[in-house]
This record gives structure tokens, C-alpha cells and sequence, in this order.
């Protein structure tokens, strides 16, 4: 029984140490990826460390001790294997020094079966995912993403806060001097407009811009959502909840171009863009009693408006339904609180759309950091993730460099961008005034305040910005 007992657990501690070896050779990879990332991108912080590094860490521990407890095992073998089949000379060796490896022996099935329990969540990163769940509170910063993209074999990303204040510092001289005009690529308020005729021109211009995008069209802002403004003022006034209740929902935009004044014809006539605002408008004199503001009230008396219930109803216009127009829907909500259709409503943090363009030039700029050797970057959750939060970096450096002192320029610059004085501008106006300004700069082929470093040497290809030099 003995000899039956010793050749069963003898093979099993074999088994756990001819393996060990193999799996310590792909813990080392990962070892040394974790090393180089932050030699190629810069510290990575806590979120990399907890979402990264402490699995690995703790994998390697792990390992460790199912390896010694196996060499241990091993020992105990060797020395019950001595003993030969005596019962007495084994029980004996329960009183020796070779007590320890000789119970451990003892147990080497449970040490194969530990092996094989860390071989599996190793295999499929258990550690990793659990640790990225567990914060997935920072899936917003760097460490966090590049920790993700490390499970996909991906290069690590990183912001680079020097990058960001030269950038924050390019943007405020741009602005201080007027070197660089951006009114074009801004969609301001429309005055002299009853409040549901503001919410309903918004709808409208925005199902306008969904489909242009669509389209894979270029939109001015000003000129467009000027437009829609201009047709709302006009005498019939067909943008208010009266006018589209009682109008002809099947030829509602048809009715709007023939209202754009003479020889300014702004707005597009192409066939899809009637079918989705013809659309628009019949959900909302049905859902909405025609009037946009509804969107954010609620069926309760006495409650206020709010944004959040905007989103999931935008939801149910075909031209901002879907992931697809996930973009749209936050723009919306933007252009929401810089005009003030719900007023009482509480804005929020700032929303950054997603922008193909903007993530160009934060590359270009250097604000958004590879690794040298990686030629292209795929443009997938990580990195839509990753850009905003780039963006909020800029803000924050033109935020604190606004905040710095009572320099005559940086109060005329707050004064006439912000309205008041550089130590009450909120956080909400800064973003939206740098969002717009590097929206802007985006769409200059010339690389604009920027110049040649705004435009080299990543560009946009199909579904990944790659190196110009690739």
C-alpha cells in the first residue's frame, strides 16, 4: 500500500514542478511588459499598480509557494521512498525532523490540484479581470486602460501633463491675442426665442448635424445652427409647440427651407435629412405635445427638469438612437446647458464628445503618449475613454494657470470669454471653451496656433490613427 501511495504522490509532485516552469516563463513576459511600460509611457500610477501590477504580484507569489511546497513534497518523498514499505520506520518519520515534508508529501494531491486551480485563472487572467473590476472606478485613467490593453497584448497609453500645459499655455496666448478664430465652429445661443421654439431649434439642428455626420458630410456649426435659429424667428414662427402641432408633419422641413431667406439657402436638402427630421418632429408632437422641453420634465407636478432623463428618451429619434449616435446625444446635452433650455436643471460634469480629430492632435501634440516603437493605435473603448480624460487634464492646467495671479491679461481674457472675473470662471465654461477651441484647431489642415506639430506625424486611417512615417 505504501509503494501504491508513494508512486501516486511522487507522479503528482512531478506533474506541479515540469509545468511550474512553464508558467513562470509567461509570468516573466508579463513581468517585464510591466517594467517597460512605464519606461516607454511614463509612471502609470496607483490605478496600473492595483489593476496591474498586484495581480501579477500576487500570481508570482502564488506560484512560488505551490513551487516550494512541491520541492518540499518532493524531499518528503525521497524520504519515504527510504523508509522502503516498512510501517513502522513511515510512522516513524512522523516523529524525525522529516515530519514536515513527509505530511506535505502526504497531502500532494491538494498541491497538484492548487497548481492546477492557478494554471486555469491564469490562463484565463482571472487576477486581471477581477483586479480591473475591482477598479473599475479609474477606467478613465491611463493605468487603468494601459492595465486593459495589456490583457490584449496592446502598447500601454499615457497622458503627458508637461505636453498638456504647453498646450493649456498655446490656448490662452491664442485666445489673449485673437490669433486664432474659432466663431465658425461654435454653436451659440439664438436669442429673441420663446423657451419651447429654443429647445425645439435645438432638437432640429442637432437631428440635422446626426444626419450630415451620417452622411459623412462636413458641418459648420455657425452657419447651420444660425439658420435653424434664423427660420424660427420668422413670423409663422413654426419652431413653437402651436406651429408644429397644427403644421404638416410629412413636409415639416420642406416648409423650413422655403422659409431660409433669399439667396442664403445654408440648410441641406438632401432627401435622408427630410425623411429624419420629418420623423423627429412627428415623435415629438405625439410623445412630447411637440415641444422639446419635455424631454427633461417628468409626468410628477412640482418636479424639476433633468438632463438625465434627456438621454434615454433622445433614444427613441431614430437620428440619435444607438450606440452610433452616443456622440450626438451628449452634444445635445451640451449644447443643452450653454443655452440654457432647462435652466433649473443641474448641469454636471462637463460631457467631452468623442472626436476622431481632437484625438489627432492630442497625439500630435504629444498630450496623449505611446510607446515610440508602436506605429499605429487602434481606436476602440480604451481610447475614447482615454481622450477626454486628456482633455480634462488641459483644462485643469488652463484652469490653474488662469488661477495664478491678477495678470491684466488673464482678467481681460476671463472678462470677455467668461464674463467675470478669472477667480469665479466655472470649471463647466472653461471645458466647453477648450473643447471648442481645440475642436476648432482640429479641422485646420495647417496645424493652425499650433502649426507643423499639430498636424505630424499621426493621421486618421480607417479605424486607427498610425504614424505618417509608418
Amino acid at each position: 500500500m505504501l509503494d501504491t501511495l508513494f508512486a501516486r504522490f511522487f507522479a503528482a509532485v512531478l506533474t506541479v514542478i515540469v509545468p511550474a516552469a512553464q508558467l513562470w516563463d509567461a509570468l516573466k513576459k508579463r513581468l517585464r511588459k510591466m517594467a517597460r511600460d512605464e519606461v516607454s509611457v511614463g509612471p502609470l500610477g496607483r490605478s496600473y499598480f492595483w489593476a496591474f501590477k498586484v495581480p501579477s504580484y500576487v500570481t508570482v507569489v502564488s506560484l512560488i509557494v505551490v513551487v516550494i511546497l512541491a520541492l518540499t513534497a518532493f524531499a518528503g518523498g525521497l524520504v519515504v521512498n527510504k523508509a522502503g514499505g516498512d510501517a513502522k520506520a513511515y510512522e516513524a518519520l512522523h516523529q524525525s525532523r522529516w515530519d514536515v515534508p513527509v505530511v506535505v508529501f502526504e497531502h500532494a494531491l491538494w498541491i497538484l490540484g492548487a497548481y492546477l486551480l492557478l494554471a486555469v485563472l491564469f490562463y484565463f487572467e482571472v487576477p486581471y479581470r477581477l483586479a480591473l473590476l475591482l477598479t473599475r472606478s479609474w477606467r478613465y485613467k491611463p493605468g487603468w486602460i494601459s492595465a486593459r490593453r495589456a490583457l490584449k497584448e496592446s502598447g500601454p497609453v499615457n497622458i503627458d501633463s508637461d505636453a498638456c500645459t504647453a498646450t493649456a499655455n498655446t490656448i490662452f496666448k491664442s485666445m489673449a491675442d485673437g490669433s486664432f478664430k474659432y466663431e465658425d465652429d461654435r454653436a451659440s445661443k439664438p436669442k429673441d426665442l420663446e423657451a419651447d421654439e429654443l429647445a425645439n431649434c435645438l432638437l432640429i439642428g442637432c437631428t440635422i448635424e446626426s444626419q450630415l455626420h451620417d452622411l459623412k458630410q462636413k458641418v459648420t456649426f455657425a452657419p447651420l445652427y444660425g439658420m435653424v435659429a434664423a427660420v424660427a424667428k420668422h413670423q409663422e414662427r413654426p419652431l413653437s409647440s402651436k406651429s408644429i402641432k397644427s403644421g404638416n408633419k410629412d413636409t415639416f422641413y420642406a416648409h423650413l427651407l422655403s422659409l431660409q431667406p433669399a439667396g442664403q439657402q445654408v440648410l441641406p436638402n438632401d432627401q435622408s435629412i427630410h425623411s429624419a427630421v420629418n420623423s423627429v418632429i412627428k415623435r415629438l408632437a405625439f410623445n412630447y405635445k411637440s415641444s422639446a422641453l419635455r424631454l427633461a420634465t417628468s409626468w410628477v407636478p412640482l418636479t424639476a427638469p433633468s438632463l438625465l432623463r434627456v438621454d434615454p428618451r433622445l433614444k427613441g429619434f431614430d437620428p440619435f438612437a444607438g450606440d452610433g449616435h452616443k456622440g450626438m446625444r451628449e452634444l445635445f446635452l451640451k449644447l443643452a446647458v450653454r443655452w440654457g433650455v432647462w435652466p433649473e436643471a443641474q448641469a454636471g460634469p462637463f460631457i467631452f464628445v468623442f472626436s476622431r480629430r481632437i484625438s489627432t492632435l492630442l497625439l500630435n501634440l504629444g498630450c496623449v503618449k505611446v510607446p515610440q516603437d508602436d506605429k499605429a493605435l487602434d481606436i476602440d473603448e480604451d481610447v475614447t475613454r482615454l481622450v477626454p480624460e486628456t482633455e480634462m487634464e488641459i483644462v485643469n492646467r488652463f484652469r490653474d494657470f488662469i488661477g495664478s495671479g491678477s495678470d491684466g491679461a488673464i482678467e481681460q481674457l476671463c472678462q470677455s470669454r467668461f464674463g467675470c472675473a478669472a477667480s469665479g470662471v466655472p470649471l463647466w465654461r472653461i471645458s466647453d471653451e477648450v473643447d471648442y477651441f481645440l475642436f476648432a484647431q482640429s479641422r485646420k489642415d495647417d496645424g493652425g496656433c499650433f502649426g507643423e506639430k499639430g498636424v505630424k506625424p499621426w493621421k486618421i486611417d480607417s479605424n486607427s490613427f498610425v504614424r505618417k512615417d509608418s
